[in-house]
């Protein structure tokens, strides 16, 4: 009987084992997937102060005299809610 028993608990360590190493994946795949979300975003608002720099050094005469509004003006920003 606990010969039974025994191997009931070594089959349900080894299906635990199994289930938090599938896990161990996903978690790794899921931060490599979050690092290259934040990469993205870093680039995004590079680019974003670099276009509002371009666009407050523009003469007047140009038609780009209204000023740059700001990330949290901005449609569908985060910074609002």
């Amino acid at each position: 009987m606990t010969d039974n028993i025994e191997s009931l608990v070594l089959e349900h360590l080894r299906a635990i084992r199994a289930d938090m190493a599938s896990m161990k994946d996903d978690v790794r795949e899921i931060k490599s997937r979050v690092n290259t979300l934040e990469a993205g975003q870093a680039t995004i608002i590079q680019q974003i102060g670099h276009l509002a720099g371009m666009a407050a050094e523009q003469p007047c005469g140009t038609g780009f005299c209204n000023p740059v509004p700001s990330v949290s003006a901005m449609p569908g920003s985060i910074a609002k809610r």
